[in-house]
């Protein structure tokens, strides 16, 4: 498998849950310390946490450059202190995927030339479990410009969208 960096994205307001949710326990352990520790057993040259602060001694906490931009915002962020070619990025919300799946992604994404190669389940994308190349930055930068609503949500379709 080729060099990649993995993301744990868990800067959420959490508005719906009421609480962190990076801060569940699971078995013994946060939902954070699970994604983190997930991240380097499957081979992550690095492992960096996305807006929130963590104690965790082997990953790099990287704070969203440009506020309130969601998980958009913390990709641009965490992309540009990433060194390898690409980085897995998962959500803190998932902590029951299976190491497996994310292995198969990352063999999936390192067979084919794209820019990203986004999990699906049935059906549905997942663009918050997916592998990105990191050198996207000026894309993400430009995604982030965008001044209307209409764009963005070209980006991310709402539910009811046909």
């Amino acid at each position: 498998m080729s060099e990649f960096d993995g993301i744990v994205l868990a800067g959420g307001k959490s508005k719906r849950m009421g609480m962190d949710k990076s801060e569940i326990v699971l078995d013994g352990k946060s939902f954070l310390q699970i994604q983190a520790d997930k991240l380097k057993a499957i081979g992550a040259e690095n492992v960096f946490i996305s807006g929130k602060s963590s104690t965790i001694s082997y990953v790099g906490n990287v704070m969203d450059i440009i506020p309130d931009m969601g998980p958009l915002g913390g990709l641009y962020s965490c992309f540009l202190e990433c060194k390898s070619p690409a980085a897995l990025v998962l959500s803190v919300d998932v902590p029951l995927i299976s190491s497996e799946t994310l292995t198969g992604l990352l063999n999936k994404h390192f067979s084919e030339d794209h820019d990203a190669t986004l999990l699906s389940h049935d059906g549905r994308i997942e663009p918050l479990i997916a592998v990105y190349k990191t050198d996207t930055t000026d894309i993400l930068k430009e995604l982030i410009n965008c001044n209307s609503q209409d764009d963005l949500q070209l980006i991310y379709p709402s539910d009811n969208a046909q």
